[in-house]
């Protein structure tokens, strides 16, 4: 049998899991950085090819509070220590339904000749049903 540094043999060592409400809030935190970039250019009439001029400004106003109030609990829930388990996955389901919400209305926004935007939403509802699948299945770190 081999035995570690710390004296332990390798087929009793643990593999570490990562913390499943930290990878989402990385993931939520990461889709409202784009969209708030985006609805930026969008507001500015830069072209962007992932909102562009499909959706209307009082969806935008609406979808970029979403998308804050996504961001801002995705923060909290990364920043809050481990002792604080229950709360931070409570503001993962959170930052995940807002995350979902703003994601179909803009698959609901998307004109069928707008190609890029509709791949990219599909990309990030991809990531969302994992988070999701994630989530249910566990893998916290104990």
């Amino acid at each position: 049998m081999e035995v570690d540094g710390d004296g332990e043999t390798m087929a009793k060592k643990k593999i570490p899991v990562p913390d499943v409400a930290r990878m989402v809030s990385a993931w939520a935190l990461f889709t409202a950085g784009v969209f708030l970039v985006s609805f930026a250019l969008a507001y500015h009439h830069l072209p962007c090819d992932l909102v562009c001029n499909c959706v209307q400004p009082t969806d935008i106003t609406w979808m970029v509070s979403c998308a804050a109030s996504q961001a801002a609990a995705a923060a909290l829930a990364l920043l809050l220590p481990g002792r604080h388990r229950c709360v931070r996955r409570a503001l993962v389901y959170l930052v995940l339904t807002l995350a979902i919400v703003v994601h179909f209305v803009l698959m609901m926004a998307a004109e069928s000749h707008n190609i890029v935007m509709i791949y990219w939403t599909i990309f990030f509802m991809a990531g969302d049903y994992a988070s999701v699948l994630a989530l249910m299945l566990g893998g916290e770190e104990d």
